[in-house]
């Protein structure tokens, strides 16, 4: 069904889907009292900002300055959902369940210009990994404490947190980007 609603929002000129526009990741929890529902489990849940016993899916949405569509959407099956916990073949952590739905979306031949992630995934470095594969950009909320391994010269490497690295860079090292909202916003 969500192939069909795709296939109809593309022939129409306000909602169809342009190159380069922005690819946003997000997941998304709702609390939820019993089992009986596949994924439920004690997890998380953003919208009130601490663990509770919840149903959580990770989902793509693109926006493009003009127009802020849904693209997917993935039930993330909480190991405590499963009979086999974190051994069962049907349990994947919502990173991998986001690169499944950005493979969704180059598969139908949509190209993003920009992948925009919180810092959940931007933390992941597999999750980041799999995006520079894909030659993916992206734009991701990163912790100022995460320690990254920068090349200095051709056998020497550094092991820094990002705020300290940030602090020493010059002012021309950063790129602005811009991000097409209601009022353009500036990142640098």
């Amino acid at each position: 069904m969500n192939e069909r609603r795709l296939e109809i929002m593309n022939k129409c000129s306000q909602t169809r889907i342009s190159r380069g526009f922005s690819l946003i990741i997000d997941d998304s929890g709702q609390r939820k009292s019993g089992n009986f529902t596949a994924g439920v489990g004690r997890q998380y849940i953003g919208e009130i900002g601490k663990t509770a016993h919840g149903i959580v899916v990770v989902t793509t949405h693109l926006s493009d300055g003009r127009k802020s569509l849904p693209l997917d959407i993935e039930l993330y099956q909480h190991a405590d959902s499963l009979a086999q916990g974190k051994q069962d073949p049907l349990f994947e952590k919502k990173p991998e369940l986001a690169v499944k739905l950005i493979d969704k979306t180059l598969n139908r031949k949509y190209q993003p210009g920009i992948v925009i992630v919180d810092a959940g995934y931007g933390n992941n470095t597999s999750f980041l990994l799999e995006l520079e594969k894909r030659q993916l950009k992206y734009l991701g909320g990163l912790a100022k404490n995460r320690k990254i391994t920068v090349n200095q010269t051709d056998n020497i490497q550094q092991t820094i947190r990002l705020d300290e690295l940030a602090q020493r860079l010059p002012e021309e090292a950063f790129t602005e980007i811009q991000i097409y909202l209601d009022q353009p916003k500036h990142y640098g």
